[in-house]
């Protein structure tokens, strides 16, 4: 059956099975001149591989970036850390978005920020690397999913980070917000 030959061959994509356009009855269900629907979602698969593709071309001098990368499911916090983020974050054939970011103070700087002389503040990779893997993802799964790079605002993201102040003072001012660069991948459907 075509069904576990794309299973066997594909990571275990998830998908939606409709028959006779009843959704989740069982094959056995089909009447002989039904018809059988799967409605496939590869959403873990750009996940982890817009996790991994940020690894990859963030700058590494002490690891915090790369160890403060968290998913957003559905706009909540649902996973962070080391591991498979994907994993821990279950994501389900009726997720409707994934944020892939770094919860650091300095996610943006690193993206976009110079120096006072006019050079990129940071030395250790290439500056707008958030972005470049964003495109790198997009260009990988257009078929399969719609893939953007934006600045999302976290509410007092130092709570995410562990052993961080929740509040922060720059220059006599209280930040509790501050828009972080991260990818946006949403899955298409049929």
């Amino acid at each position: 059956m075509k069904r576990d030959e794309v299973l066997a061959n594909f990571g275990r994509p998830m998908y939606r099975q409709i028959v006779d356009w009843i959704e989740g009855a069982p094959l056995s269900a089909v009447r002989p001149d039904g018809v059988i629907v799967f409605v496939w979602s590869y959403l873990n698969q750009v996940v982890r591989d817009a996790v991994q593709e940020l690894r990859d071309t963030a700058p590494y001098l002490t690891g915090r970036y790369i160890a403060n990368i968290v998913l957003l499911v559905n706009g909540q916090q649902v996973a962070g850390g080391t591991g498979d983020l994907v994993e821990q974050a279950r994501i389900d054939i009726n997720t409707k978005g994934v944020v892939v970011l770094s919860t650091v103070p300095y996610a943006r700087r690193l993206e976009v920020g110079k120096r006072k002389g006019g050079g990129y503040f940071i030395r250790h990779g290439e500056p707008h690397f958030v972005q470049q893997a964003s495109i790198v993802i997009a260009n990988r799964y257009r078929n399969v999913a719609d893939v953007f790079f934006n600045y999302f605002e976290l509410t007092d993201p130092h709570l995410l980070v562990p052993g961080s102040p929740s509040i922060r003072r720059v220059r006599g001012r209280t930040i509790r917000e501050i828009q972080h660069p991260g990818i946006l991948i949403r899955p298409r459907t049929v």
